[in-house]
Formats: structure tokens, sequence, C-alpha cells
């Protein structure tokens, strides 16, 4: 129940605070080892960022070299949730160091899978799959069958980046569901359900992504997940604008900019700032889009994320295009191309030519 915990927050951080001012560092790790999930599942993650921080010194005094690979792991994937990708990618890369030494398998596998997913985000697509490739054959050396079917969905997400490879990723997407249905793996399979409406999403077949983001809705408010929360109602957002409900689109991009700035996920508000824009187009309200999309514009270009940026200016493009503002229009078409070339980002191509005509 995290809302009984809401009034104790503040004394577990002084808790913490004490611990290490007293130099009792067993208390202080027994502290962030019980608030790991909570933590992560309230997106509290300024707090764990903090907490595990004292927690690496804590590990370090004790010459604890198991715990402080897991610190250091935790620690990747808080600063991951934030978009702090150099940061995340410089503790996983020590959590790995740490667990290699020790010959920790089910760590090594988990820091593989980890990196997978943050070189996967900065666009290193070659070294994404060489870390999920390592992951997953070491899940089958270990026989980890629960822990494999992360492998797999970090695969999936691999192959779903820029439409890479869209038949591979539903794949492997269905080869984890199987699995995660048969383990009370909350979280990955919370996050299955929500790559494969996406996927079906993509094939616009959108009562089957409907179906699946249900059960992701679901999924995600009985674990009380904020940042999947957050994900679901995004794409709900999407979906309602596929099917033509608008009002419903719009509430719910809103609701996701508002949850995503709690959790601080820079990336995501300026995703659903994008949606909103693409809502208020489909009902024909062109100045309100423009602002929507230049907001995201804004943070894409902040984050240096091009992806976006090159979204960004695709939907620019449309909006210019219908209010027939030549100059504006050529030039988004023009970044979005130029965005989409370096990137290789062949789907957005296709958008931009197709949408010139």
């Amino acid at each position: 129940d995290y809302a009984a915990l809401r009034p104790w927050w503040g004394n577990f951080m002084a808790g913490i605070r004490v611990a290490n001012r007293q130099e009792n560092w067993p208390l202080l790790l027994a502290y962030v080892k019980s608030l790991d999930e909570p933590w992560f599942r309230q997106a509290r993650f300024d707090e764990m960022r903090t907490a595990l921080q004292l927690a690496q010194g804590a590990a370090e005094k004790l010459d604890d070299q198991e715990t402080l690979a897991w610190v250091l792991l935790r620690s990747g994937a808080a600063a991951f949730e934030q978009d702090d990708f150099d940061q995340a990618k410089f503790l996983t890369e020590e959590s790995l160091s740490v667990a290699f030494k020790l010959e920790v398998g089910e760590t090594i596998a988990k820091s593989q899978c980890q990196l997978g997913h943050i070189y996967n985000e900065l666009a290193e697509y070659e070294k994404a799959f060489e870390f999920f490739e390592q992951s997953e054959k070491l899940r089958e050396e270990l026989n980890d069958l629960a822990n494999l079917a992360e492998s797999y969905l970090g695969k999936a997400f691999f192959f779903r980046s820029f439409g890479l490879n869209q038949d591979k990723a539903l794949r492997y997407a269905l080869e984890a569901n199987k699995i995660l249905e048969n383990f009370d793996l909350g979280l990955k399979y919370l996050e299955n359900l929500r790559l494969l409406s996406s996927l079906y999403y993509d094939e616009r077949d959108f009562d089957l992504a409907s179906t699946f983001n249900s059960k992701a809705h679901e999924a995600s408010e009985r674990l009380g997940v904020t940042s999947e929360i957050a994900a679901v109602v995004y794409f709900s957002s999407a979906i309602d604008r596929q099917l033509s409900k608008y009002e419903s689109a719009a509430s719910h991009a809103k609701r996701a900019i508002d949850l995503f700035k709690r959790v601080g996920s820079l990336k995501w508000q300026a995703l659903s700032e994008l949606e909103l824009g693409r809502v208020q187009f489909s009902q024909r309200n062109y100045l309100e889009a423009i602002q929507w999309l230049e907001l995201s514009l804004q943070k894409f270009e902040l984050l240096d994320f091009k992806q976006g940026q090159a979204q960004s200016f695709f939907e620019l493009f449309r909006v210019n295009k219908a209010l027939n503002r030549t100059d504006k229009m050529e030039r988004s078409f023009d970044l979005a191309v130029q965005m989409a070339e370096e990137l290789n980002y062949q789907q957005m191509l296709d958008w931009l030519l197709e949408a010139k005509r």
C-alpha cells in the first residue's frame, strides 16, 4: 500500500542520512534494499539516486563487492528512467565489471541486458544487439528461464527501433509473453504487454493494440508503477486518436504529460506533447497543434534526441501544409529529411515522401 507510505518518505531519507553520518553501513544498506522497489514503482528517482550514492560508499567501506554490483546496477536503472543515459551507461558498465570479477552470472546478465537498453536509446544499435545477445546466451547457459524473457523483450525493443524488423520484434515479444505468463514477474510482463500493444499499433491492428493496452493498464494500476501508468496513458492517447476519439485522446495526452513531469522524464514529456500536437492536428486545431509540437521540439533539441526532432518536424510540416504556409512547410520538411537521413530512419523518409505528394 504505497499510499500508506506517503507520510513516511521524509523519515526514511532522514534515517538513511543518520545511518550514513553514524557510519552504520549495514543499516544504511538495509534501508536502501528495502526501499528499492517502492522508490522505483512510485518514480521517486531523485531520492532513490541520492540514497544509492550513499549505499555505494557503504558497500565500498564494507568491501561488499556483490552488494556494490547491485547498487551500481540499480543506480544505472534509476538514471536510465530519468533519461540520464551517459550516467546510466557508466554505472551499469561498472556493475558489469564488478560482476565479472565475482563471476556472478545473474548480475552479469542483468547488466548486459540493461546496457542493451541504454545503447538502444543512444542509437548505438550494434552495441545494443551485442549486449542483448550476450545476456540471452548467458541466461540460456544458466537455465534462467524467467529472466531469459527479459533478454527476449530487449531484442523485441531493438528490432522495433525505427521499424528495423517488425516481424522479429513481434516474434520475440510473443516468446517473452509465453514465459512471463507463467511467472510472477509483474513489471516485465507489464512492459511486454505495452510492447505488444505498440507492435500491433504499428501494424494498424488497433483492436489488438487496444486489447493489450487495456491489459497493460490493469497491470500498471495493480502494481502501482507510476512510470508504467504514464506510458500506458500515453499510448491510450495514440490509440484513441487513431479511433477518432479525440476528446479522450487529448485527455490521456495531458494526463501523460503531468505523470511524466512527476517521473522526471523530459523525453517522455516531449513525446506526450508531440502526441497532443497530433491530436490537435486531427481536430484541425492547427495553431494549438503548432504550440504543442514546438514545445516537444524544444525538449528533443535539449536532449539531442534526433528521432524525436525528426517526428516533430514531420508533424510541423503537415500542419504548415494544411495552413498553406509554404516557407515554414518547406523548412520543416527539409529538417525532417535531414534528421531522418542522419539516423537512416527509412520509415520516416517514406512517410515524408508520401505526405509531400
